[in-house]
């Protein structure tokens, strides 16, 4: 699997090293590449191409992390991930006499409710699967530690999804120099292919393939 753009000389080669550093000093150039990863992995354009024999879709295989402040670990992209994991467990399980038994507990309810109205209402007579998940709000639990957080979020991406690569941007004006070699032990257990693009290098980290445009915007 690779990473390819026209502003960048070497590819980033996955097969060659599931991890990289993408150090771009000048600020402006920084920018641009930063947000082409971050909107193609939102499924907008951009001119980042990734292949494996053949092009991939971004949107679909890669995930961005860089909003490190407000990060999310509930987005609608693993919302909808999420309800469609378990929308599939009750339609192949044995739901039917449990969701029957709520039904009629929801009917005798309504019943009691409009008794006491001296007005006619309509309301849901069938509690089905799609209704029950929305009114669940199902949600990954957080602990409040970014790092284990970020993890959590990442596990489950991968389980429910075909994702094989993760992109952090400035990952290192966040998480020391051990939280990063921490990430980078974590999803390469995961087998998983991770790009860290960084505005400066903060650390030199071993056992990683390293590109750095300077601020000459030359490719060292």
């Amino acid at each position: 699997m690779k990473i390819v753009h026209p502003y960048i000389e070497r590819q980033i080669d996955f097969n060659q090293n599931n991890c990289y550093e993408l150090i771009i000093e000048n600020s402006n150039q920084f920018f641009r590449l930063s947000s082409d990863i971050i909107n193609q992995c939102n499924n907008t354009d951009g001119d980042f191409v990734i292949s494996d024999y053949k092009i991939l879709d971004f949107s679909k295989i890669c995930l961005s992390i860089y909003d490190f402040y407000n990060f999310n670990t509930n987005t609608k992209k693993i919302s909808n991930l999420i309800n469609a994991e378990v929308s599939d467990i009750l339609k192949n399980g044995d739901f039917l006499q449990e969701f029957s038994v709520i039904n009629k507990m929801l009917i005798d309810i309504n019943d009691k409710i409009k008794d006491e109205l001296d007005f006619t209402l309509q309301s849901v007579e069938d509690f089905d699967y799609d209704k029950f998940i929305k009114f669940s709000n199902f949600k990954l639990e957080k602990s409040g530690d970014l790092l284990s957080d970020m993890i959590d979020y990442i596990t489950v991406m991968q389980k429910l999804s075909d994702l094989k690569v993760v992109v952090f941007i400035n990952a290192s004006c966040v998480f020391n120099e051990k939280q990063i070699n921490d990430i980078i032990k974590q999803l390469t257990y995961m087998q998983l292919n991770i790009l860290f693009i960084n505005n400066n290098q903060k650390y030199f980290l071993k056992d990683i393939e390293h590109i750095i445009i300077d601020n000459d915007l030359c490719e060292i």
